[in-house]
């Protein structure tokens, strides 16, 4: 794994956290991961919802 890959992962695994789901827990609700892309593309997909609200929202983005 690079180690952007692990930082993606990171991000995720701390994002979750707050749901107390964890990736490839022995839990029922915890996440299995299969695929190592699942990172990057969970993270660009999150990127480009960022930008889509920036640029859609502009300024009422602050008021939420």
């Amino acid at each position: 794994m690079r180690k952007k890959d692990n930082r993606e992962k990171q991000v995720i695994e701390g994002i979750l956290d707050g749901a107390d789901v964890r990736i490839d827990g022995d839990r029922a609700w915890d996440m299995r991961v299969r695929n190592p892309l699942f990172y990057k593309r969970v993270m660009a997909g999150a990127y480009c919802c960022v930008r889509w609200l920036q640029t859609v929202g502009g300024e009422s983005l602050a008021s939420w």
